[in-house]
């Protein structure tokens, strides 16, 4: 140990170590007056609780999966429709391009028609538009089939960011006193 102010042989050469167990028992006492949570603070979770977190939890989870599964299927799929890759790129930017610019005016619009609407209306936007993508092969024409893209892309972002900004406010909601942040 080192020679600190607070080190054991520093107390012990200065005759003071009978100081240095008073600080120790005040600093225990201290942690023993420190309030802790009780059960009665904490959020029960009844059943409508469970059904509601399953509900945001399975919803997230499987727009998210179907997001994943274009990775792999639609570049072979744009090629044979004579889609370069730098376009195919461009048709996966616009998702991540439209949910920057549209989850602020999301969430400007959301008070006004509420957070259970907006999550409703994401998830039947994102439904929509994903199974529209699955279609978009039977599209002959090449210009049509990138604006289908682009178009089916664009809906698929709203949706996900409408239904993005209402799970945060409805867990806010929810849950007040289970967030991290207090």
């Amino acid at each position: 140990m080192e020679k600190g102010s607070g080190s054991l042989q520093h107390y012990t050469e200065h005759g003071s170590l009978e100081h240095a167990a008073e600080e120790l028992e005040e600093a225990l006492d201290a942690l023993e007056k420190e309030e802790k949570p009780r059960v009665d603070d904490m959020e029960t979770w009844n059943l409508k609780k469970e059904i509601l977190f399953l509900t945001l939890f399975t919803s997230n989870t499987f727009v998210f999966m179907t997001y994943s599964l274009m990775g792999p299927l639609f570049p072979e799929v744009a090629k044979h429709k004579g889609v370069g890759y730098t376009l195919q790129g461009i048709i996966f930017g616009v998702y991540a391009l439209t949910q920057i610019i549209a989850s602020p005016l999301i969430g400007k619009v959301m008070p006004h028609i509420g957070y259970r609407c907006t999550f409703i209306t994401g998830i039947l936007c994102t439904s929509v538009f994903n199974v529209t993508f699955g279609f978009l092969p039977q599209i002959e024409d090449r210009s049509l089939f990138i604006v289908s893209c682009f178009a089916c892309r664009i809906g698929m972002a709203l949706g996900v960011t409408a239904m993005n900004n209402a799970i945060f406010v409805i867990v806010a909601i929810t849950w007040p006193k289970d967030l991290a942040f207090r």
